[in-house]
């Protein structure tokens, strides 16, 4: 496929890799596979995995189901395929997935339902990529798949029994250092971190023996939406002696068509997106964004806790090591800055009924 920019394409064509901006970084030249579909329909996202990319379409061991009627993109994470910029394992990146639904809404109106919210799937490394983006974008997608996904950074680089990882997430500074040394940055990056934020109905796969991302990744991330009484959002589809070799191997063609008629439904089962509640409190991980304001820290590897009224305006955030913060009303064109109150990490930890080891 030729690289064109996406503003100078048809709306009716096949599949074409292109190119498109980022909103936080002017400097990026990011790209994606686009597949409009020959009239309005719903936008679906497929986050590709942690190896993967789209230029050359390595899914990494988890390939995308046949979902029905969608416009579909597939976002070419940073420092993969032709986009530049450098991999921060659901930092900024994760920016980038979001930035490629304007991209999509302007370049081929006729292939995008105005009415219908986005969907969102992921596999592997990309399933880790929709818990985190369920978390920083809550209010954004009205459906999600995480396809044996890594929900908490930290454990799956302690946890690597593969050896597969953790170069990168250190040596390569991806995150930099390792959960002893920076466990804030790792804290950030977490599915888990963020899951009391879920307000997305979300269909979570996993096979039981996989060793690359082993199912404790599932389990912790849905222990930590029972604490937070999120749990009823999530449906689950587990498969007990499947993982090895690749996230699925071991898998039967009954549970192939299982997976496959799972992911169908649920995607097309919700078509509205959620409504944030009038105040509450979130999670902050390095940034959030909702339809009515959008939060970000001194650094993406930075937690924070914001209590939020909208009724009157008020937002309070509590943070262990970012001491500013700034926070922008939607439809304003300028940032306000704002003090955070100091909470060590610990009680972050705490509030958000986190038992870590590091």
């Amino acid at each position: 496929m030729q690289n064109q920019d996406a503003a100078a394409l048809p709306a009716k064509c096949k599949a074409f890799y292109s190119s498109y901006g980022s909103s936080i970084d002017h400097q990026l030249r990011l790209f994606a596979q686009f597949t409009p579909a020959a009239e309005p329909a719903p936008m679906l996202i497929n986050m590709h995995g942690w190896h993967g990319n789209i230029k050359d379409g390595h899914t990494d061991n988890v390939d995308p189901c046949t979902c029905g009627r969608f416009t579909m993109i597939a976002p070419e994470m940073r420092g993969r395929g032709d986009s530049s910029g450098r991999p921060d394992a659901n930092g900024w990146e994760l920016y980038d997935g979001v930035d490629v639904l304007d991209a999509c809404r302007r370049s081929m109106p006729a292939a995008v339902s105005s009415s219908a919210a986005p969907r969102l799937w992921g596999g592997s490394g990309g399933g880790s990529n929709v818990l985190g983006l369920l978390g920083k974008f809550p209010d954004l997608f009205s459906a999600a798949v995480c396809e044996v996904g890594v929900s908490d950074f930290g454990l799956w680089f302690l946890h690597d029994a593969v050896g597969e990882f953790c170069d990168e997430m250190e040596g390569a500074g991806w995150i930099g250092g390792n959960p002893t040394t920076r466990p804030e940055a790792y804290l950030s990056r977490g599915g888990r971190t963020t899951a009391m934020n879920l307000l997305t109905p979300l269909l979570m796969i996993y096979g039981m023996a996989d060793p690359r991302v082993p199912f404790e990744q599932a389990t912790v991330y849905l222990d930590a939406a029972r604490a937070h009484q999120r749990d009823h959002l999530i449906t689950t589809l587990f498969f007990p002696g499947v993982g090895h070799p690749g996230h699925y191997g071991g898998l039967d063609e009954a549970g192939h068509q299982k997976r496959q008629e799972s992911v169908t439904a649920h995607l097309n089962q919700h078509g509205q997106a959620p409504q944030l509640p009038e105040k509450g409190t979130l999670v902050v991980a390095g940034y959030l964004v909702t339809k009515r304001f959008a939060v970000m820290l001194e650094s993406v590897d930075c937690v924070a806790l914001l209590e939020y009224d909208l009724s009157c305006l008020q937002f309070t955030l509590h943070a262990p090591s970012s001491r500013t913060a700034k926070i922008r009303m939607t439809g304003c064109a300028e940032w306000d800055s704002m003090e955070c109150q100091p909470l060590p990490l610990a009680d972050i930890k705490k509030r958000l009924r986190l038992e870590l080891p590091y």
